[in-house]
């Protein structure tokens, strides 16, 4: 067993429901999370997708009957360059009304969950084009403020995974972007496969931190969670500082 797995077993884990291909309901989406040896779960909430149709308190009470709790909420419907406007004013307006909507939703979890607003769930990182950068920019800033006030009056934690590509390329200017929006409840949801391809993942982490309020990794095994992970320096780096974060696989 490689440094790091031990560590790894004594955070919070937790897997995205899309991720667990083979459930078919609630109750198969929390055996074969449980299963697969996580305890927590980050739900996508989307018409479309195969908790779409499940209404919310029933979702919650159900899993809430469970070893399992809701670490996370999300949408594959927009991301990070939906509110910096990319796609129009209609899409960034149902953007917003969505973030609004999970952010009620993690409201009725008493503080257990947070809404976490994905990169490049829409935007491929090798397809993104910014023509304007400050436009865009100034969009996100805008929406993110807006959105930051709503976390703050429902005592909601609000995360943004970090892009490879288009906005926010360097640690210093995310730290920036996190600190002029002066939320305690926004944050950063820290991608070390995405800082990768920009430099150290260490070096984020270190100028970001205490902004992080997740780690979202790459599952690289649907039946083993404690198979190497190619970030054991930086969950290592996490169990030095004694900074307990969510793990968020995809």
């Amino acid at each position: 067993m490689v440094e790091g797995q031990t560590l790894d077993r004594e955070m919070i884990k937790c897997i995205n429901s899309n991720s667990l291909q083979e459930a078919k309901d609630i109750p198969g989406l929390i055996d074969q999370a449980r299963k697969s040896g996580f305890d927590h779960l980050e739900l996508s909430l989307e018409p479309a997708g195969p908790l779409g149709e499940a209404a919310w308190d029933d979702l919650r009470k159900d899993i809430g009957n469970s070893i399992l709790k809701i670490a996370s909420l999300t949408s594959t419907q927009f991301d990070l360059f939906t509110l910096a406007s990319l796609d129009g004013e209609p899409a960034r307006t149902a953007a917003r009304d969505t973030v609004t909507q999970l952010l009620r939703q993690a409201s009725s979890g008493k503080g257990e969950m947070m809404v976490l607003i994905s990169a490049h769930e829409m935007h491929p990182w090798d397809q993104v084009t910014i023509n304007n950068y400050e436009t865009a920019f100034n969009s996100l800033f805008q929406n993110m403020t807006d959105l930051a006030d709503t976390a703050k009056e429902l005592s909601v934690p609000l995360a943004i995974e970090n892009p490879t590509a288009g906005l926010l390329l360097s640690p210093l200017e995310l730290r920036d972007f996190i600190d002029q929006i002066n939320n305690p409840y926004v944050g950063v949801c820290l991608n070390p496969t995405h800082t990768a391809r920009l430099g150290n993942p260490l070096d984020w982490f270190h100028i970001l931190d205490p902004r992080i309020l997740a780690l979202r990794l790459n599952l690289t095994s649907q039946s083993n969670i404690d198979a190497e992970n190619p970030h054991t320096h930086l969950l290592t780096e996490m169990e030095t500082i004694n900074r307990n974060i969510p793990l968020i696989y995809k």
